[in-house]
């Protein structure tokens, strides 16, 4: 059983606190997912839909980032880096619905690295290589990761 210690109490949290953002192969525009699913035949197993509520557009983070264009403020002064990667075996979400995502992003001024990240593994394991793996075993994710981390860590310094 793993054993975890307490997180200490912070006297005043915000968004800002948050430095970087790191989505791993996700659905970012649900209903282009979900008629993926249905071309698959695999769309009545998905919980994506009953995950939105019926309301996918509502939902979507390629909807969200659309609609901050609609603000006079530029979104970058308020939101934290993004960064995306997509497994290049991945065969639940397509590639090419990471790359929307980034194109959604940079019209609507957020700063996103531009590109995909692309990471050897399937759907699943860049996830499980963030959780376990054996001592000296590659761990593209987690290495990853620390790069973005080491990258921020510079910026802040100047």
């Amino acid at each position: 059983q793993d054993q975890c210690a307490a997180l200490p109490g912070a006297k005043r949290w915000s968004l800002s606190h948050i430095r970087a953002v790191i989505a791993l192969s996700a659905p970012f525009d649900i209903a282009e997912h979900y008629e993926f699913e249905q071309r698959r035949a695999v769309h009545l197993l998905s919980g994506m839909w009953g995950a939105a509520g019926g309301h996918p557009d509502a939902h979507s983070a390629v909807t969200l980032v659309r609609s901050l264009r609609r603000f006079s403020t530029n979104p970058q002064n308020n939101l934290p880096r993004i960064h995306v990667l997509h497994a290049t075996s991945d065969t639940t979400v397509p590639e090419y619905e990471s790359q929307h995502f980034v194109e959604s992003a940079v019209d609507a001024g957020i700063h996103i690295n531009s590109s995909v990240f692309s990471i050897k593994g399937t759907h699943f394991s860049i996830v499980e290589n963030l959780m376990w793996g054996p001592p000296g075993a590659p761990r593209p994710t987690l290495d990853f990761l620390r790069h973005v981390i080491e990258d921020d860590i510079c910026a802040q310094r100047g």
